[in-house]
């Protein structure tokens, strides 16, 4: 038997906002998919029918996938590390 090196496995959570699908707050556990918020480590998919998410303060995700507009905002010496791969 050959033993394998510690592996980690990402995750992929999804934003449902929440029971009626009208939340907006990134910070409540019960607008993603299982009622968990995401980590450092997960990556994130948000739906077409999504919009005016809101996140203050920091968040850390491994990434982010959107089917809706996004839009940063607040002052640019704010934005730490974030870095954008568009395509489409």
């Amino acid at each position: 038997m050959e033993l394998l090196e510690q592996r980690t496995l990402l995750t992929m959570l999804s934003w449902d906002g929440g029971a009626d699908g009208a939340g907006t707050s990134w910070h409540q556990p019960e607008n993603w998919v299982g009622d968990a918020l995401p980590g450092a480590s997960d990556g994130v998919k948000i739906g077409a029918d999504f919009r005016g998410i809101v996140a203050s303060g920091n968040v850390s995700v491994r990434s982010v996938t959107s089917d809706s507009p996004i839009q940063i905002s607040g002052p640019p010496s704010q934005w730490q590390n974030i870095r954008l791969l568009l395509s489409w």
